[in-house]
């Protein structure tokens, strides 16, 4: 199983990192490069629907001055903020899983993502 760290600095434009399925404690999706357009994004996604949770970080995705990224398909759980969102856009993100030892867990920081579903389950 590749680390969220190095799927953050492997991407380029136009690419997708495909995570497998497991859970990846203490590891923060947050990409060290932006995409360039709608057309040529950096997108994160589980491989082929895969189970893929990312658990107990501070952040579980940390986009900051981030453009044309897109998280797709992943489960958050027990992180201290799942999704944080700051001068980065536009910014795709569907669905996403949240979930925490206390119920649903929903905090972000910044703008809102473009578009996005957020499915929530307890």
């Amino acid at each position: 199983m590749v680390h969220i760290e190095e799927a953050n600095h492997r991407p380029t434009a136009g690419q997708t990192a495909f995570l497998r399925a497991g859970t990846y404690a203490d590891e923060t999706n947050a990409p060290v490069h932006s995409g360039t357009s709608d057309h040529a994004r950096i997108s994160y996604t589980n491989y082929q629907d895969e189970e893929v949770t990312l658990e107990g970080s501070v952040y579980c995705v940390h986009l900051q001055g981030s453009s044309y990224v897109s998280v797709l398909g992943l489960s958050f759980l027990n992180c201290g903020r799942n999704f944080y969102l700051r001068e980065s856009h536009p910014t795709l993100a569907e669905p996403l899983t949240w979930r925490s030892g206390d119920g649903v867990s929903l905090p972000y920081g910044g703008e809102r993502p473009d578009q996005g579903v957020y499915e929530q389950r307890a």
